[in-house]
């Protein structure tokens, strides 16, 4: 599917200094690689004078890092969805496209000028499709698109250090919810429910995310899930009930493998019952907690599969 050799180096190509779901995500793609004894290295984008380009909580990785990337057909050049112009920025190296967010791409495109480049030609072969999630995956079988693999990515290990309490126990009635999605739906549950306490997951580092989730008994996300998002599962694998709306990858139980229960339709949003559906859940949490194991055990898999898929990837 790719041409290695052992000159080969890939670039991932990342905004500098951004640290979101994300980038983690092309981070850990290059550390994985480089634990492979593949050449990979950061293609940082978007420099600013005297900025410090490695973000905070990727320095970890030790991965060196370039401003430049040599054209070469031996090389190859991942890119995630936000950059698609820079797939026409060269011309002879190999390129991989990864679809972290289907909706970012929908969304710049809707944004953009018909003569854009930030336009996917889905025709062209020379272009190796990755998909993040099954939401990913059945949006280029719609597009017709042949070259095409599955990569998801993993949570970090710092999630699974300490096993989640799975009892009410040591836990409060808090509801956890990311500000940046779904938030027009989430207002309405606070303003409708002001006994709730419901807390926002913003300006954290990953640490204090997992601390958080591990008192909290709910998280809800009623965003566009726009590939395999983050919270819902560090959320989960901290012992949380996870409630979700029914858009992009929220949609497929093979990406978010929970009950219809805990699945809101938004086409027919009902936000009383959504507000009865959170008591009884933190009412009975205790009960309600292992409808959850599955999508745990799923969560807990990510890194093997991961794993797998990549060294079928690169032919190790």
């Amino acid at each position: 599917m790719l041409k290695i050799s052992d000159n080969t180096i890939f670039y991932v190509a990342c905004p500098a200094s951004f640290q979101t779901g994300g980038t983690e995500a092309l981070h850990v793609l290059a550390f994985e690689l480089r634990k492979l004894g593949i050449n990979a290295i950061m293609f940082y984008r978007d420099i600013k004078p005297n900025q410090d380009v490695v973000g905070e909580r990727f320095k970890c990785f030790n991965i060196p890092y370039v401003f430049e990337i040599e054209d070469k057909q031996e090389n190859i050049l991942i890119v995630p969805e936000i950059w698609l112009s820079l797939l026409h920025a060269y011309k002879k190296i190999q390129k991989i496209f990864w679809w972290l967010s289907v909706d970012n791409y929908l969304i710049r495109v809707a944004n953009c000028s018909i003569f854009s480049k930030e336009k996917m030609n889905f025709k062209d072969n020379n272009i190796l499709h990755l998909a993040q999630s099954h939401y990913a995956w059945r949006f280029l079988e719609k597009k017709g698109v042949k070259r095409k693999a599955f990569l998801a990515d993993y949570l970090r290990d710092d999630f699974f250090e300490q096993h989640p309490n799975l009892t009410s126990q040591n836990r409060e009635d808090i509801i956890l919810y990311n500000p940046a999605k779904g938030y027009d739906v989430t207002r309405q549950l606070i303003e409708a429910a002001p006994e709730l306490t419901f807390v926002p997951l913003e300006k954290m580092t990953p640490i204090q995310v997992r601390n958080l989730c591990q008192k909290s008994k709910i998280y809800i996300d009623f965003g566009n899930h726009p590939g395999k998002d983050r919270f819902p599962r560090e959320a989960a694998i901290q012992g949380n009930i996870v409630i979700t709306g029914n858009k992009g990858s929220a949609a497929y139980d093979e990406d978010v493998p929970i009950l219809s229960r805990y699945k809101i339709n938004q086409n027919n949003l009902n936000i009383q019952e959504v507000i009865s559906l959170l008591k009884h859940c933190l009412q009975e949490y205790d009960t309600r907690i292992h409808d959850f194991s599955y999508y745990r055990h799923f969560i807990a898999l990510d890194k093997e599969k991961f794993i797998f898929d990549l060294r079928q990837l690169v032919g190790k």
